[in-house]
């Protein structure tokens, strides 16, 4: 085997258990000769260290959406090299656009598979960029991924034994068990492009990984929370007001809002000199107001202690 070159692991039915005893395997450096049109192509991918960093979209309905998604991959480049498109499409426009094959009574109007051939990532990080959150009705991508990811391909957990994904190479029809041949092979969009660009399996050699992406969150980022939104909105807003003189930046770097004070002249106020004395009722609301901890006691009410009244009275009203 050259340097270049890996096993890669594969079955033909879509549909095979993850305690598979023989797993097929072939040569990378063989498959671009591989007859996807005679026979299912399935990668059998284990967990392993690395793997190329792989999409599947089976969800978009529009050229519009397409757009999008070519859009969002070609911005992620700059750290994971550049990629393999392939797939199929029943909608006659869209399939001549994007040189799509055309299988006018698929089930699904795009299915497309992406594959950055060019660098590896960590299998660990792979499924961190898709992972979801949020419960069952509000679940959504944690990063700022397309959102037309289709995310039920990435299934592999380190931990388990029997943890396997399987993945269709993009120019195999698929094949069930004991079941009839679904015709969907697709075709590869970009000229020249090759079949071996299509693997998700790669080379685990760590003698040299100037190929390995490591600075995968340049490009992708963190999707906020509804709370930190709502900080960063707040942010947004007295940093504004900050430039249209309504708050001023203290000498600690911190925003403070400038108060406005209104002119008031003494004779305006109606005021009461005389001492201010509850009784036991009115004493006793006031203490219902507070919860009934140490802290209160030692320290927020501390200054009733300190009131003209007398030291049972006090006692009365903190008993009710």
């Amino acid at each position: 085997m050259s340097v270049n070159e890996f096993v890669i692991r594969w079955y033909t039915m879509i549909d095979a258990p993850s305690n598979l005893k023989k797993i097929n395997s072939y040569f990378s450096t063989k498959i671009n000769d591989f007859k996807f049109q005679t026979d299912a192509f399935n990668e059998y991918i284990l967990p392993d260290k690395y793997c190329h960093p792989y999409y599947d979209f089976d969800h978009i309905e529009s050229n519009e959406q397409y757009v999008s998604v070519i859009t969002w991959l070609d911005s992620l480049t700059s750290e994971f090299g550049q990629y393999s498109i392939g797939g199929y499409s029943n909608d006659s426009e869209i399939s001549s656009t994007h040189n799509l094959k055309h299988i006018p009574d698929a089930a699904k109007k795009v299915s497309i598979h992406v594959v950055f051939y060019e660098k590896r990532i960590l299998q660990q990080d792979m499924m961190e960029i898709i992972k979801k959150v949020g419960n069952q009705n509000t679940k959504r991508f944690y990063y700022d991924i397309n959102e037309f990811v289709d995310d039920s391909v990435y299934k592999l957990k380190p931990v388990s034994s029997k943890s396997r994904q399987m993945f269709r190479h993009v120019l195999s029809n698929k094949q069930y068990s004991g079941q009839p041949t679904v015709f969907i092979a697709g075709k590869l969009c970009k000229e020249d492009d090759k079949p071996i660009n299509q693997i998700v399996q790669c080379i685990q050699d760590d003698s040299s990984t100037d190929d390995v992406i490591t600075n995968w969150m340049n490009v992708i980022h963190k999707v906020p929370s509804i709370k930190e939104k709502e900080k960063q909105e707040t942010n947004a807003k007295r940093l504004t007001d900050v430039d249209n003189g309504l708050a001023e930046i203290g000498a600690d770097g911190k925003i403070l809002t400038k108060t406005k004070v209104k002119n008031i002249k003494i004779d305006d106020i109606d005021y009461d000199d005389n001492l201010i004395v509850f009784n036991k009722e009115q004493m006793t609301q006031l203490l219902n107001k507070f919860e009934t901890t140490f802290e209160n006691l030692e320290k927020t009410t501390a200054p009733i202690r300190y009131s003209p009244h007398s030291e049972e009275f006090i006692k009365e009203c903190y008993t009710e």
